[in-house]
């Protein structure tokens, strides 16, 4: 069980942009990767956005004028949490 669930971060790291904490794999790759179906993906990327887990960066148009994309963004918390 271990060994695969460091297989499945490598997997996750592959897509990432460590410097920003920007991940870039398509739904339908992370459900195939993981075995699930893109819409259980959908379900808890929205309860990780409402935990405060990831946040959503505004899509923004291209040169073209059509919209890119969502994009997702790890939030980093403090290791040194007191117990207040």
């Amino acid at each position: 069980m271990k060994e695969a669930l460091i297989n499945k971060q490598k997997n996750i790291n592959g897509f990432m942009m460590i410097e920003n904490n920007i991940a870039f794999p398509s739904l339908k790759r992370l459900a195939a990767d993981m075995g699930i179906s893109v819409n259980t993906i959908v379900v808890y990327r929205n309860i990780l956005v409402i935990y405060g887990l990831i946040k959503k960066i505004i899509r923004r148009k291209n040169e073209n004028g059509s919209y890119q994309s969502s994009m997702y963004q790890l939030v980093r918390f403090d290791n040194n949490l007191s117990n207040e």
